[in-house]
């Protein structure tokens, strides 16, 4: 259909081709099947469900939901949606995920049926959920579903949960039965930023009857819609959804489950306005775009590889790497990054099933030189601006991190440049404020009498909730000359991934970085191996944050200012094998314990001439370290550190190690020293003969020494 000069189009149903040229187009009613739209010039008031829409120079009023937008001029895109699940899969134990970032989901012990449109998944109360990996932070977006109720809620519990995961007692945001505002039983949308802020309507919903929820948040607040009308809302959280590691359907992460079926669950990255959730509730016309994606379209190989030298721009913060990532097909791919050095100014963000090859050690991911100021105002959660002593140096489109005393780890908000405000040079005073506009909302308060600041810290490589990544054969190097710090966190690893499973690091180096080497914080099955870790300003490697069912070995970690490799927090079920630490400031392997780590391996590691320990264990239990040497170490201090240091810990397996000091001047306290509040713990086969004070010492009433030499 070509149309010319037409006043007026109303009710087109079923559209091959549309072009159009010099039209106004008032009402679009609910297309049937759009194949391509080419607009120029024309004013669109209305638009339904599209397959491809490519506009130049239009005004959208309103667009429903869309398969694929490219737009010039317009604020849509085909990013709008982050995750559509249909739940129309009606066998299997895989939600797939039909928008085109594949995040598909886990069913655990949930059952299919009739949901609202085709299929759905009926949940238990029980046990039953649906577990998807979470989706980025979004300082604005939607969340919606279709549910009908069989009981009334057991507690804090979402239709739609973000969290840090199953039982893992950290929700970030629920949409159905949230916190604060009022009785658990009324429907709600919470999201936890600093405390529970609730949008929590008086509704409580009659059992068997189908419900439409919609959790839309922004600059404004968060609202809450039920059945198409808006039902509550708070403006006193405006800082967005936080990182979460972790999407729930059916249940929260404290233990409380739904007794409901579930049906068309979606995210979107903008807020839906009051009129496109109040068309998807009355008309339900939406569902139908994208299509339920079928499991052999799951199924096929990726196989795109594209070369990042025929992206490489000098102009591209991240040399044109980042834009070899983001051409990939939405099924992923492989990006292979040339021999020579690529200038980082950002880092290279990867997505689900992406892998990042190099060349071996030729192929050099260089950051560039540090740019650091400080805050000279105080910078509240929510807003997407700091002001600094000194704009200069910081660049569009460049990373940076914003921190104070306080506020460090998770509390630094990473974002991009979006916008570098200089003061108006006069000939007398400087007019004007130095100031950053960000991507993103702050998330925490940041204060300069607590010396906040803003530096353009990164890590070089990382992913965040994502699943099947890979790095390999690259090098990573921080320039340590030319980024003095001296603030160093470990969430500007050098390789940095967040709850994050099935990755592999494999025959990578990451070298002078100024913070953590690499660092893997949650996430399950997980695997860095073949890599070397040198000169960092942080840790060499630190697997962290309840990290699962992963594998560290083969590894080289030296002259790291902290722990060659550090344990951090809740960590379990790892092995860390075969590793060489060496000459490292801290331990060569530390932290084991700390955070309740427990039910790891340590085991076949040479740990040698470090600056405290060889190998600490600490304030943590269950435990094995075995089949290790620990030679020469407390290099920081004579006589102070130990071969392997076991403190407050509990029924831990110290067997088979050998260690000693081979040094004219022994350094190394004792082979093997237990101490503190240490107990039940068995150390057997251990050779420690030739320490500076003592075999093996042992301070547990119940802890026991079988069959070692000292």
């Amino acid at each position: 259909m070509a149309i010319r000069g037409l006043a007026g189009a109303v009710g087109l149903g079923v559209l091959g081709v549309l072009a159009v040229q010099g039209v106004t187009t008032a009402a679009l009613g609910v297309l049937g099947v759009l194949g391509v739209l080419a607009v120029q010039g024309v004013t669109t008031a209305a638009l339904g469900v599209l397959g491809v829409l490519a506009v130049h120079r239009v005004t959208t009023a309103a667009l429903g939901v869309l398969g694929v937008l490219a737009v010039q001029g317009v604020a849509l895109s085909a990013g709008d949606l982050v995750g559509v699940w249909h739940l129309d899969e009606a066998a299997g134990s895989v939600v797939l995920d039909s928008s085109p970032n594949a995040n598909d989901g886990e069913v655990r012990g949930a059952t299919w049926t009739q949901g609202r449109f085709g299929g759905g998944l009926q949940f238990d109360g029980v046990k039953a959920h649906v577990t998807i990996p979470g989706v980025e932070a979004l300082a604005e977006g939607t969340v919606e579903a279709w549910a009908k109720f069989d009981r009334p809620p057991s507690g804090q519990v979402g239709v739609v949960s973000f969290c840090v995961g199953y039982a893992g007692k950290n929700d970030i945001a629920i949409l159905g039965f949230a916190p604060e505002g009022g009785p658990m039983n009324q429907l709600a949308f919470g999201i936890c930023g600093a405390g529970w802020k609730t949008a929590k309507s008086s509704v409580v919903p009659a059992l068997g009857q189908w419900y439409h929820l919609a959790g839309a948040w922004d600059a404004k607040g968060s609202r809450l819609y039920v059945n198409g009308s808006l039902a509550a809302e708070q403006t006193d959280w405006k800082g967005g959804l936080p990182a979460h590691a972790a999407i729930l359907i059916g249940a929260g992460s404290w233990n409380a489950h739904l007794a409901a079926t579930v049906d068309e669950v979606r995210i979107y990255r903008r807020a839906l306005s009051d009129a496109e959730v109040k068309a998807h509730f009355e008309k339900g016309d939406y569902v139908s775009t994208p299509a339920q994606i079928r499991p052999e379209e799951r199924k096929r190989a990726s196989g795109a590889i594209v070369n990042a030298g025929d992206f490489y721009s000098a102009a591209s913060p991240s040399s044109g790497i980042q834009e070899a990532v983001d051409s990939l097909p939405p099924s992923g791919g492989t990006v292979f990054v040339p021999s020579g050095t690529w200038l980082l100014k950002r880092g290279i963000h990867l997505r689900n099933n992406v892998s990042l090859r190099g060349a071996g050690p030729s192929t050099v991911l260089k950051r560039c030189p540090q740019v650091m100021s400080k805050l000279t105002k105080s910078a509240k959660p929510g807003e997407m601006e700091v002001t600094v002593e000194s704009a200069k140096g910081f660049e569009v489109g460049g990373e940076v991190g914003v921190f104070d005393k306080q506020q460090r780890g998770w509390y630094i908000t990473h974002a991009f440049v979006k916008e570098v405000r200089l003061p108006a040079a006069t000939s007398a005073a400087q007019a004007g404020e130095n100031a950053l506009v960000l991507s993103k909302p702050l998330t925490k308060p940041y204060e300069p009498e607590k010396d906040a600041g803003v530096v353009n810290y990164f890590p070089a490589i990382v992913a965040e909730q994502k699943r099947n990544v890979s790095v390999e054969d690259l090098c990573v190097d921080g320039d340590l000359a030319n980024n003095p710090g001296p603030v160093s966190d470990f969430t500007f690893a050098g390789i940095h991934f967040y709850a994050t499973s099935d990755l592999r690091v494999t025959r990578c180096t990451v070298r002078n970085w100024p913070s953590d080497g690499i660092g893997v914080q949650g996430g399950t099955g997980n695997v860095v191996s073949g890599c070397t870790v040198e000169g960092c300003r942080g840790h060499g490697m630190h697997p962290g944050t309840s990290l699962r069912n992963s594998v560290w070995t083969d590894n080289i970690c030296r002259k790291n200012t902290g722990d060659g490799i550090y344990f951090c927090a809740d960590v379990r079920y790892i092995v860390v094998s075969n590793n060489v630490c060496s000459e490292n400031g801290a331990n060569g392997i530390g932290g084991i314990g700390n955070g309740n780590d427990k039910f790891n391996v340590v085991s076949s590691n040479v740990c040698v001439r470090n600056g405290r320990h060889g190998i600490e264990a600490f304030d943590g239990d269950n435990n094995s370290i075995v089949s290790n040497i620990c030679l020469s170490n407390s290099q920081s201090a004579a006589g102070k550190f130990s071969g392997i240091s076991v403190h407050d810990t509990a029924d831990t397996i110290v067997s088979g190690n050998r260690c000693l000091d081979d040094q004219e001047k022994p350094t190394q306290k004792c082979g093997i020293e237990e101490s503190g509040k240490s107990d039940f713990n068995l150390f057997s086969g251990n050779n420690c003969r030739k320490n500076a004070q003592a075999g093996i010492v042992t301070v547990g009433e119940h802890s026991q020494k079988t069959g070692n030499l000292e």
